[in-house]
């Protein structure tokens, strides 16, 4: 390898490095902000019904997008340091 060779490499090499130092790749989120329900039922230990009945009652809220149903991570971490609000009484008596 040729001197020529070696200082464009070496200037390669620089130029490479001050572009990444410039603009740095974020890092992976390891829990994203929205959770799909498979996510959601496997952190709340719950069956993908049950979760739906959390949905039906309220006490578990979401997002659509789309067609996609999205759960907020905020609502799961809610429910897993609170619990899940009990269910009204069908005919409204507590």
């Amino acid at each position: 390898m040729t001197t020529n060779q070696k200082t464009e490499l070496a200037i390669r090499a620089a130029v490479r490095a001050a572009m990444e130092a410039a603009n740095p790749q974020p890092a992976a989120d390891p829990a994203p902000d929205l959770m799909t329900i498979r996510e959601a039922c496997r952190r709340l230990r719950v069956s993908r019904p049950t979760a739906y009945r959390l949905f039906a009652r309220g006490a578990l809220r979401f997002v659509k997008i789309g067609k996609s149903v999205r759960v907020p991570r905020s609502e799961v971490d809610y429910i897993i340091q609170n619990g899940a609000p009990l269910a009204a009484a069908p005919n409204g008596e507590a």
